[in-house]
């Protein structure tokens, strides 16, 4: 079973103070180890050198060069003076010259086993240590103490030892301490590692609850702020963000949807009432053809709209593989004006193209359309005996082509939507019905396909002046053509 996120960051946490603890613990008991292990060799050298100075005061005061049998003290401290079983109780062998045990302690079994390379140290003058086991009386930390020259006639060395128990069950009853000490830190940190999660998890599972308590129908709502400038306020600062731009989204989709269903339910009513009032009676062969070409012209509408939606939506679905190809951007802008010039010509307009030979790299059609939408604009909103002008120049590095108008204008407060779908202000309603209010859009995507900028400026009544900004192709000719 997969354990939860509050179960796996108490784990953690606990896992890694007890690794620390531990570390820790370990640390302390080697330190007092070696402590304990210096102290009691500094204590055993004391006993040491005492007992070296009574065996050297011995044969000083009974005139022996060598050590003999009676040469140790086997005098029961304990038992003179009452003490009964001591903790502490000294174990000493003498080895002569010779490498012979001359005497021990009456409570040795037998002598105290000695190491030849430890021996022959001592009888250089060094102070050396040793750990045995001796049967019969358990671990013994053993110093070799050498007695040589002054008062003895012959070198020999004093092996003391005392119980490694005396100091191992203190060291003992500290690593029990230890032990019962990391148990009790481990369970207190497992439980306030507990509680301290449910605290951290908890303002995590509001927001998971209030997040999962917003759908489409109420994207309006946001999460309540922690109050905090922390991770956590962060994270419900960027949701609270996040709901925003999907409630736009949403309204966005609605509006579109709406106008969209509006749009096409026009030409479509028209087409309807047309049929209608055809077989409403019978009508001549020039009546039924005249009702025909007015329903083309609906369909046609009809196509346009639904070209341009695909489109639209194929560009901003995020296919961004549109060809790239060096494209003749003055020779499209020539074009269109032409397609448009009969156009401007019956509404008394001047049409005029100043454009260089200049090429970007992008799709022809994409392109065509884009120009197309930006003249075609112009044009439409411009009144009788106005003038509207196409230029392509060179403007540093980039290729700007520009449309320039004497319309009726945009007022500051709608410039900023008009690049929405369906987007169409109240005077551009009134001076052209059956628009769709789709071109803008389509422009700014298809400039934005193409890595161009588009700017706007304009002045209700006065005109209007689009510039879309396009990176410049590498192979562009420097010479210039007339205006058409």
């Amino acid at each position: 079973m997969a354990l939860t996120f509050r179960a796996r960051l108490t784990l953690w946490y606990v896992a890694t103070l007890v690794c620390l603890l531990a570390l820790t613990a370990a640390g302390l008991i080697y330190a007092l180890d070696r402590i304990a292990q210096k102290k009691f060799d500094a204590a055993l050298w004391m006993v040491g050198a005492t007992e070296a100075e009574n065996v050297a005061a011995r044969l000083n005061a009974r005139g022996l060069e060598r050590p003999d049998t009676e040469t140790v003290s086997n005098t029961r401290y304990r038992e003179l003076l009452g003490y009964g079983e001591g903790a502490l109780e000294k174990y000493v062998t003498v080895v002569d010259d010779s490498r012979r045990v001359a005497d021990r302690t009456s409570n040795l079994p037998a002598p105290l086993p000695a190491d030849d390379d430890l021996l022959t140290r001592s009888f250089a003058g060094e102070v050396v240590y040793q750990t045995v086991e001796v049967a019969g009386v358990g671990r013994l930390r053993v110093v070799y103490m050498p007695v040589r020259g002054g008062i003895v006639a012959r070198p020999l060395v004093v092996m003391v030892g005392l119980p490694e128990r005396f100091v191992a069950r203190e060291v003992r009853s500290f690593d029990v301490m230890v032990g019962l000490a990391l148990v009790t830190i481990t369970l207190l940190t497992a439980a306030s590692a507990l509680l301290l999660a449910e605290r951290a998890i908890r303002p995590v599972e509001e927001i998971a609850a209030a997040a999962e308590a917003v759908n489409a129908r109420n994207l309006k709502e946001r999460l309540p702020a922690p109050g905090t400038n922390d991770q956590l306020g962060r994270l419900v600062t960027v949701f609270n963000g996040m709901l925003a731009r999907l409630d736009a989204a949403f309204d966005a989709q609605r509006l579109f949807t709406s106008r969209a269903a509006h749009e096409l339910r026009t030409p479509l009513t028209i087409l309807k009432g047309e049929a209608q009032v055809a077989l409403g009676r019978r009508r001549t062969i020039e009546e039924y053809e005249a009702q025909l070409r007015s329903s083309l012209e609906e369909i046609d509408k009809l196509v346009e709209i639904i070209d341009d939606l695909l489109l639209l939506a194929r560009y901003e679905g995020g296919e961004a593989d549109i060809p790239r190809e060096p494209v003749a951007l003055g020779e499209v802008v020539r074009l269109v004006a032409e397609q448009l010039r009969h156009y401007a010509v019956r509404k008394g307009i001047e049409l005029n193209v100043e454009a260089e030979e200049l090429r970007v790299e992008g799709d022809a059609k994409a392109l065509e359309r884009l120009v197309c939408k930006l003249l075609e604009n112009a044009v439409f909103y411009t009144p009788r005996g106005g003038r509207v002008v196409a230029r392509l120049a060179r403007e540093g590095g980039r290729v700007v082509l520009a449309v320039e108008d004497t319309g009726i204008g945009i007022a500051p407060e709608e410039l900023s939507r008009i690049f929405d779908r369906f987007y169409r202000a109240p005077a551009a309603r009134a001076m052209r019905p059956e628009g769709s209010g789709i071109g803008l859009a389509m422009a700014a995507t298809i400039a934005r396909l193409h890595d161009a900028a588009v700017d706007v400026s304009s002045e209700k009544g006065k005109g209007t002046h689009f510039t879309v900004c396009f990176p410049q192709s590498a192979d562009v000719p420097h010479e210039v053509s007339a205006g058409v």
